[in-house]
């Protein structure tokens, strides 16, 4: 359906036959906004919510502004910002603290959120470059010292 509207549109156009309606005779009555602007603190992720409300924050983040957090070393303190471009929603039987990591150390590295478990797939770390999830760990060995803040 969508292909035979974008070829009559594209045909309307180049023939010079289609009918200009302004934006405000479409919103009538109603008055046009526009986006709110995007903060740093706005694209901070917080572990407590759904799985779903995560997901879609990360997802419409990326690739620019970014969803990001912060890996906390549960030893020693240490925090290091992370940006997270893509995560997908998994089902593990298992429930842990919002922010908790688990992980195989060779190609899965799942967060814990307020109702389920994100598979974590593209990370960058601070003042690295953005990676797979599969490369990220085989660079950092020492993951099951941190979780998500």
């Amino acid at each position: 359906a969508g292909a035979g509207l974008v070829v009559k549109t594209v045909d309307a156009l180049a023939s010079g036959d289609y009918k200009a309606i302004p934006q405000q005779e479409l919103a009538a009555g109603t008055e046009i906004k526009h986006a709110p602007k995007i903060f740093k603190e706005d694209c901070k992720i917080d572990w407590n919510k759904e799985t779903e409300t995560v997901r879609n924050l990360i997802r419409g983040l990326s690739p620019y502004p970014t969803a990001w957090s912060i890996l906390k070393n549960i030893e020693t303190g240490e925090e290091i910002q992370t940006k997270i471009f893509y995560a997908e929603k998994t089902v593990l039987n298992d429930t842990a603290q919002p922010g908790t990591i688990k992980t195989d150390k060779k190609k899965t590295l799942l967060a814990a959120c307020g109702n389920g478990w994100l598979s974590i797939t593209d990370i960058q770390l601070a003042g690295k470059k953005r990676m797979k999830t599969e490369e990220f760990l085989r660079g950092f060995q020492q993951i099951e010292n941190y979780r998500f803040a």
